[in-house]
Formats: structure tokens, sequence, C-alpha cells
């Protein structure tokens, strides 16, 4: 996954996270060895927990009128996320290579862009 200027939501701080998320994500997909396959997903994991307690207190500081649906989305990622951890390799890599992907460009597009639309409105960033 590389950026896209699809991606940009014209918000240094939102952008600036969602550039390190792909940076680390890409770190999966090269990780090489089962080893260094559970160290990135571990680190993208510790990333994602951040990313989304950052996206809660924006959220929050703005008075984002659906900050439930965005939250129950995070919780929902990162339970998939831990179930697919425990899946076997193969499936593992198929959910970092492939759904995490779909899902970010889905949620930056959805979630992410309403997000940083309250931001801009409440003159935040």
């Amino acid at each position: 996954m590389q950026w896209e200027e699809g991606f940009r939501l014209g918000l240094g701080s939102m952008d600036g996270v969602h550039q390190h998320f792909m940076a680390i994500h890409q770190a999966c997909v090269d990780a090489v060895g089962d080893e260094a396959f559970k160290a990135a997903c571990t680190e993208l994991r510790a990333h994602l927990v951040e990313h989304f307690d950052g996206e809660k207190l924006q959220m929050e500081q703005c008075g984002f009128p659906m900050i439930r649906i965005h939250m129950a989305e995070h919780i929902r990622v990162l339970n998939e996320f831990d179930h697919m951890m425990k899946a076997p390799k193969a499936m593992a890599r198929a959910y970092i290579n492939e759904g995490i992907p779909t899902w970010f460009r889905q949620h930056v597009a959805t979630m992410d862009s309403a997000t940083a639309a309250c931001l801009r409105q409440a003159g935040m960033d």
C-alpha cells in the first residue's frame, strides 16, 4: 500500500499519523520470517491503539456527532487484528497484505474524512 493523494485529509495531524501507519504496515508486508513478521505486527498493533486513542481525543474535542460509530469501528478492527494474528501464518499475512489496506482505504474515505471535516469546522488540526 502506497500513499495516494486520495488518502490526504488536509490536516497535518491526521495525514502524518496515516503516513506513519502506512510505513509500519509496509514493514509487516516486507517482514521475512515468522519472528520478524510477528515483531512488525506487534508494532503495528501498538500504533493502531495510539492512533485510535488520538483520533478519539480529537473527536471528543470537536464534538464529532458520530464518535460512537467511529470508535466502534476502531474496536472492531483491533479485535479482528488480534483474531487474525492467532490464525495460521498464511491467513495472518493475507490479512496484513489485503485486509488492512482494504479497510484503511474505506475508513479514510468515510469515517476519517467525516472526522477531518468536524476538526476543520472547529478550527482544529
